[in-house]
């Protein structure tokens, strides 16, 4: 590798892995926006968050890449044509090609990582975060247990407790109990103390000084006594966090790998293919009935709108029957295509949702390629590097990338356009734009772009 690959690679380093971070960062923080209403109160340790936020940024690998990709390229060249190394190169006799062969071949790379994350990595990291939120929606609110205020979490029983001395001593505490069908306690002591256990899912209320009133409605009979000590046992086992079998989740197309969709899509074919076969035996069965007694339907049809007519003595009871059970079977032939068009429809837009998965994992990794080849040219056209304008100009053809590629998906769900020009809307569109933009770097054009004022430089 030549020094001037070197330069080149040493200059996009930096702001690659800058930028690829601050992206997982800040999509890492929607995904967490949109799940913080179920992970809020739950009580979870710092352990599951962790491994939660872990998942959750190896699923957005993929998609910071391209991002990365295309801010770091932008800054690069940017930085180059700044400090006029890029006219230097060009006097030497580098063409612009030859000075960004590493990006392009860095690029390419990328691509390939993103493909590896996109059909091997994130499969099964977003598999085990779909579980993890899964097994924390599940999981009860954690006890909280607030002076004044009544409290239903355990279940079938409330309690108050007027004062906390401490994490586990209470006084003043008023227990309903209705765990019994038909029973009713009212649990009334001056103290208690919490006792939990680590190795069971039962938790131990030891009440002090106080009276219990049961109210037996079965046999109308009622109790009431005094008490010095008296434990109370509650089951836990609800508050505990569980495990999800992941099994649950693996229908989902974004959780398979290239080889699991192939797969499943030639299930789900042969699957059409069966009700449409069932579909016309069925038919050919039902409708031999009608084509066998053809000749006896020319019957008074007035007749027959009327219900009345099956008493009528002067009209043959074998036509009217004969209709009857032609238009029950009628009835339920179509009853039973409704059913089987219904199931095809979900079944077809599954078949979508596998061929959108299938062609998302190549145009991720091709995403990279084509940013690129809008991100260097545009670095050398402005001659801006920093943090300034490089970054306005990648994240606004970061969000047209991402607008149009989520308007191209949710096309190709409504089956509006097939799922292969869904997918690759966004590629088909920006790559007009990255030839244009790399024919003007090459023909060594300058875009001079407006200065914008800084408010906050003081005027000398």
């Amino acid at each position: 590798m030549k020094k001037i690959d070197l330069l080149v690679l040493k200059s996009a380093i930096g702001p690659f892995f800058a930028t690829f971070f601050i992206g997982i960062l800040v999509f890492l923080m929607q995904v967490l926006y949109q799940k913080i209403d179920e992970i809020l109160g739950k009580g979870i340790g710092w352990e599951i968050m962790a491994e939660l936020i872990l998942y959750a940024s190896f699923t957005l690998v993929p998609l910071a890449l391209p991002l990365a990709v295309l801010i770091a390229s932008i800054m690069t060249m940017g930085n180059l044509g700044e400090r006029y190394e890029l006219v230097a190169m060009k006097s030497a006799g580098v063409s612009l090609t030859r000075a960004m062969a590493s990006l392009i071949l860095a690029s390419v790379v990328m691509g390939l990582v993103a493909f590896y994350f996109s059909n091997t990595v994130m499969p099964y990291s977003k598999l085990k975060f779909n579980a993890l939120i899964w097994d924390i929606k599940q999981k009860k609110s954690v006890l909280l247990i607030r002076e004044g205020v009544f409290i239903n979490d355990f279940d079938n029983m409330t309690m108050r407790v007027e004062e906390k001395t401490d994490d586990d001593a209470l006084l003043g505490v008023t227990i309903y109990d209705h765990r019994k069908p038909g029973q009713t306690r009212v649990i009334k002591a001056d103290s208690a103390r919490i006792v939990e256990s680590d190795t069971s899912n039962y938790l131990t209320m030891h009440l002090m000084s106080g009276k219990m009133h049961e109210d037996k409605n079965l046999k109308n009979a009622y109790t009431r006594f005094a008490f010095d000590e008296l434990d109370l046992v509650v089951d836990m086992s609800s508050f505990a966090l569980g495990k999800t079998d992941e099994d649950l989740f693996k229908n989902n197309a974004s959780l398979k790998t290239l080889g699991q969709i192939s797969r499943d899509k030639d299930s789900l074919e042969n699957s059409i293919g069966n009700s449409l076969s069932q579909t016309k035996t069925n038919l050919a069965i039902n409708f031999k009935f009608i084509k066998s007694h053809r000749a006896d339907f020319p019957i008074r049809t007035d007749s027959l709108l009327n219900d009345r007519a099956v008493y009528d003595k002067n009209v043959s009871t074998r036509p009217v029957m004969q209709y009857t059970n032609a238009l029950s079977r009628v009835k339920a032939v179509k009853q039973q295509l409704g059913s089987q068009s219904r199931s095809a429809n979900m079944t077809k837009k599954e078949l979508i949702k596998h061929d959108i998965a299938w062609y998302q994992k190549f145009a991720l990794a091709f995403s990279c390629v084509i940013l690129f080849f809008i991100g260097a040219p545009m670095g050398a056209l402005v001659r801006k590097g920093g943090f300034g304008l490089p970054i306005v100009i990648s994240i606004a053809f970061y969000l047209l990338y991402y607008i149009i590629d989520i308007i191209g998906r949710r096309l190709a769900e409504e089956q509006a356009i097939s799922p292969l020009l869904g997918i690759w809307l966004s590629s088909i569109l920006l790559a007009p734009v990255a030839i244009v933009l790399t024919r003007m770097a090459l023909l060594d054009r300058r875009v001079n772009l407006p200065k914008i004022k800084n408010p906050f430089k003081k005027e000398v």
